[in-house]
């Protein structure tokens, strides 16, 4: 690139102090002027570049550019921008704003202000992580851009592929993709009928609350609410015809941190037992919802939480604890006072008050060549009716080895573990740091690259040996965890990549499930389809199979769910918006 041949100070707009235009030559005849090679016109923080331009003072004629702005840069192959008004009309222009892509045959910069007005528009609400071009898009006859952050459609329609599939007389979308509204309806046919849901969304501070109808031909119309953010929570409710009562669910989780305080719930409630497996989908769905709650506050060195459990059988308890703690070193102590109730061991439906009273104390120590930790723990109940307390800790004494290795470093603790527990007047287990007994123990942890892999074995006699096994494994493209004891069977994997693999196998004393599902998905093309399978000599397996286009923008599938118990697979069409 050769030096500026010229310098010149043209009119400069109200704020802006001064308007230089430097180009590679520059001629003026009868008090206009004509710029050629590498234009560049700088307003403030503004910049116009351009292959060439013309004009006076107060008005420049430029070809094939852009406009660099603060909100957004805008390319053009020809534009007059009105200097001292700051406004602009731009032909053949495209800009993009938060994620969004704008493009016209015609863009007017509205003087003075940060509106755009596209004529002729094609507005492209997201960016695809392929570079491609989405499949979902507007067009519109007429298309303003309010202050960066709404689109405001007249005369337009949505398109799919550039195919039309609904009018848009009039639509004001905002652009940011917490407040992004467009969603098309979801229809599903099967067993149970015609199915429909429609979602609507805003953004309020840091969250996105999606919300809006859905129906079933069979039960009739429910309303859902879902809210991402700091607090997370899904719920729905409805009307139910078939069982001709109100019916719904609800799950929240969350936390924050004001100040010294520290706050954290999760919580699930649903309005009666069967209700996942009469408003779910025909196939299995492993999130199903359990009434369970539970909730921590912490100031400092007290800690509260509440515990409302799934459970209704006989000695079950809900809990309200408040624990102070005294730290120092490798040494912790805590005094511990839990109000409750409990159900009676008669099976009682009503509830019984129970009272708590407990502490406990944690000791360790790291040395070159040792290990150690003590964990005792003790609790009464004063309403138990002479109840012995409750008692019980957890010891190790290990040799701690370490090694670094190319890519990676491990930590390897080798040796012994006891848990014991003795009573417990709340039909609670004191020690959950794991089952009774003692016996050799091997502990891992290793971080390979992003891979990160930790485990533990042991084997524990109380009376008889059993096994107790924990492993996980995770990075950015795999989740996997394994459990066994002589209680429970756990093994999960999850993938993620061209290929998803989500498979898995629990077993324990009143559940026995496996699951299946793999996704292929290469470019923009998805397919792919699982399987649940009860263990029980009666359960038969339920499935679903998928379909369609994900560009990483949009998406448009079909699903199918199976059922042995449904004379019909429920079959699904979903077109959404991924931003």
């Amino acid at each position: 690139m050769s030096a500026p041949a010229a310098d010149v100070d043209v009119a400069a707009p109200s704020g802006v102090e001064e308007v230089t235009l430097t180009a590679d030559a520059l001629t003026w005849e009868g008090g206009r002027f004509r710029a050629d090679g590498h234009v560049t016109v700088t307003m403030g923080a503004e910049r116009l570049l351009a292959e060439s331009a013309s004009g006076t003072p107060d008005q420049l004629d430029l070809v094939r550019g852009r406009w660099e702005r603060a909100d957004g840069a805008l390319t053009f192959e020809a534009a007059t921008v009105r200097v001292a008004a700051l406004g602009a009309s731009l032909t053949t222009a495209r800009v993009e704003r938060a994620g969004a892509t704008l493009a016209a045959e015609r863009i007017d910069v509205v003087d003075g202000s940060r509106d755009l007005v596209a004529t002729t528009a094609l507005l492209e609400p997201c960016h695809c992580a392929d570079g491609g071009r989405p499949a979902l898009s507007f067009r519109a006859r007429r298309l303003t851009l309010l202050d960066t952050q709404t689109a405001l459609i007249e005369g337009g329609t949505v398109r799919v592929f550039d195919v039309p599939v609904l009018p848009v007389p009039w639509w004001r979308e905002p652009l940011d993709p917490r407040r992004f509204r467009l969603e098309v309806p979801e229809l599903g046919y099967g067993s149970t009928g015609w199915s429909a849901r429609w979602h609507g969304r805003v953004g309020v501070g840091e969250s996105r609350i999606e919300f809006g109808p859905a129906w079933r031909e069979d039960r009739g119309g429910r309303l859902e609410l879902s809210v991402a953010g700091p607090a997370r929570l899904e719920g729905e409710v409805g009307w139910d015809a078939l069982a001709s009562q109100v019916r719904g669910a609800v799950a929240t989780s969350g936390g924050a941190s004001p100040g010294p305080a520290r706050l954290a719930w999760d919580a699930t409630l649903q309005s009666d037992p069967a209700y996942a497996e009469d408003l779910a989908p025909a196939f299995v769905d492993r999130g199903v919802l359990w009434q369970d709650r539970r909730a921590l506050a912490a100031f400092g060195p007290l800690r509260a939480t509440g515990w409302l459990p799934s459970d209704d059988s006989a000695g079950t308890v809900a809990e309200l604890s408040l624990r102070p703690e005294w730290r120092s070193g490798g040494f912790a102590a805590a005094p511990r006072l839990t109000l409750g109730a409990r159900r009676p061991l008669d099976a009682s439906p009503a509830l019984a008050p129970a009272l708590r009273a407990g502490a406990d104390a944690r000791a360790s120590a790291t040395l070159d060549l040792f290990h150690g930790e003590l964990l005792a723990d003790v609790a009464f109940d004063p309403l138990g009716g002479g109840t012995a307390p409750a008692w019980g800790g957890l010891g190790r004494a290990e040799l701690p080895l370490w090694a670094e290795f190319a890519g990676g470093r491990a930590q390897l603790f080798v040796g012994g573990r006891a848990g014991w527990t003795e009573g417990d007047p709340l039909d609670l287990v004191a020690v959950p740091q794991g089952p009774d007994g003692a016996g050799p123990s091997v502990r891992a942890t290793a971080a390979v690259g992003a891979l990160v892999l930790s485990g533990e074995a042991a084997a524990l006699y109380d009376g008889a040996w059993g096994p107790l096994v924990s492993a996980q494994a995770s990075n950015d493209t795999l989740a996997a965890r394994a459990e066994l004891s002589d209680e429970q069977a756990l093994l999960a994997l999850r993938t993620r990549g061209i290929w998803s693999v989500e498979a898995g196998a629990m077993t324990s004393a009143d559940t026995a499930l496996g699951w299946g599902d793999v996704t292929w998905h290469p470019g923009r093309f998805v397919i792919g389809g699982g399987v649940t399978q009860g263990f029980a000599a009666d359960a038969e397996p339920n499935g679903v199979a998928r379909v369609g286009y994900d560009d990483g923008c949009s998406s448009l599938l079909v699903s199918a769910g199976f059922s042995p118990d449904r004379e019909l697979p429920d079959v699904g069409l979903k077109l959404q918006l991924r931003k």
